[in-house]
């Protein structure tokens, strides 16, 4: 993805982060946003998977997490946890880049 759409992903993931503590509450606040909409059981059920492969895949290539959270020219908020950051940057990444989110049908 071009630098400035991945470093947008990383702005909505803190966004996500601060709105609520519950992974479901996030996603439900980040579907409205982008969708205007609530997500289907399915789509939630989804995204909470993405979020834990994730979540597995940062937690074992901390470099990776850091490479991800440092595109674009604002600095990442270091008061994040790298994993959590860099796994829900993934799921902001999924959701900005859905059709849906792009057309507004």
């Amino acid at each position: 993805n071009d630098p400035q759409f991945v470093e947008a992903a990383r702005g909505f993931a803190e966004r996500m982060i601060a709105r609520a503590d519950d992974p479901r509450k996030r996603i439900r606040w980040a579907f409205w946003e982008c969708l205007a909409r609530a997500p289907t059981a399915e789509e939630e059920s989804q995204v909470v998977h993405l979020l834990a492969q994730q979540r597995a895949r940062f937690g074992a290539d901390r470099q990776a997490a850091e490479a991800i959270l440092a595109v674009g020219e604002s600095p990442r908020d270091r008061s994040l946890d790298l994993v959590e950051h860099a796994a829900w940057s993934q799921v902001a990444t999924v959701l900005l880049n859905m059709s849906e989110t792009i057309t507004r049908n």
